[in-house]
């Protein structure tokens, strides 16, 4: 199954915007080992821990405490695939004490050349705190062994809006716009605010007194390179709704008469002939990522 996966993986990442994504392994799926333990991020190809606390790491493989979706830090199932990572943000017991995660760019960025940076984060209901304070930080070095925060090191590039409070029903996307200054080849995901500025919302009173999330789906694409995928794609294949929770309408110039819809794994689901307007009811698949094959252009459509 591993095999069929990966294979699947390389076909996507060749025929879609993924194929732009400049973040090995940005959800999480690929990994050296399956997890025994929830401090496993290494386990992950291509993550690692910057400083000196435990990141954790989450996949469906595992049968120890690095499970999914009843993790030891609340229910939740990934934002696509079988596995994701979590960090805290806050935890009273030890001031400013923040986890991180790191992982290498692809190609190291080109000096005044814009990246657009997504990630998908949802709040550990284990908390009384969610919190919007987590941010993107590129270097130039591989970060090891840092101190316990990284608050006085580093200033993050880009940083989720403020109130864009995650919660623990849903997963939010938080991005952002970054022009390199060049040379930059690593990335790190944490919370770079101090205890005493940072912005909560106490949304579960009878939870631990920290703030911890979840993070899936992280993606660097030259912003050329996302306008153009929108703009070819909208020429031939309209998908919309897009997210949707039942019904999608492809409108569609090419001549194909056919279209497949596969999941994350490569599995076919769907699959029928199309007119220039055709209606696709998905109510009946799971939640999660599918892809869109007509000919050669793949959408992505997500299924809430």
């Amino acid at each position: 199954m591993k095999k069929i996966f990966f294979l699947s993986f390389l076909f996507f990442a060749s025929t879609s915007s993924w194929s732009q994504n400049l973040v090995p392994n940005g959800d999480f799926e690929q990994f050296h080992h399956c997890p025994s333990n929830v401090n496993d991020i290494d386990s992950a190809k291509f993550w690692s821990n910057p400083n000196i606390n435990t990141p954790n790491y989450f996949n469906q493989c595992s049968s120890g405490t690095a499970t999914l979706p009843a993790t030891a830090f609340g229910y939740q199932l990934p934002h696509s695939g079988a596995a994701y990572a979590g960090i805290y943000q806050y935890w009273s017991t030890v001031t400013n004490y923040r986890e991180y995660i790191e992982t290498p760019i692809d190609t190291t960025l080109i000096q005044n050349e814009c990246y657009h940076f997504e990630m998908y984060i949802s709040s550990a209901d284990f908390g009384k705190y969610s919190s919007h304070n987590i941010s993107v930080y590129f270097s130039d070095t591989l970060v090891h062994n840092a101190p316990l925060s990284l608050l006085s090191i580093f200033t993050p590039q880009i940083s989720n809006v403020a109130n864009n409070y995650p919660d623990s029903s849903n997963w939010i996307l938080v991005s952002g716009d970054y022009t390199a200054h060049g040379g930059e080849r690593f990335l790190i995901i944490g919370n770079y605010v101090s205890d005493l500025v940072m912005d909560t919302t106490n949304v579960n009173p009878a939870g631990y007194d920290m703030s911890y999330v979840f993070i899936d789906d992280v993606s660097l694409i030259a912003c050329s390179a996302v306008g153009m995928n929108e703009i070819e794609k909208a020429a031939i294949v309209k998908v919309y709704p897009n997210p949707t929770s039942s019904v999608i309408t492809v409108i569609t110039k090419t001549n194909s008469k056919t279209y497949q819809l596969k999941n994350v794994v490569g599995q076919l689901v769907l699959s029928g002939t199309l007119t220039a307007t055709q209606q696709i009811d998905i109510a009946s698949l799971p939640v999660g990522i599918y892809f869109l094959q007509v000919d050669s252009t793949i959408v992505k459509v997500q299924k809430n």
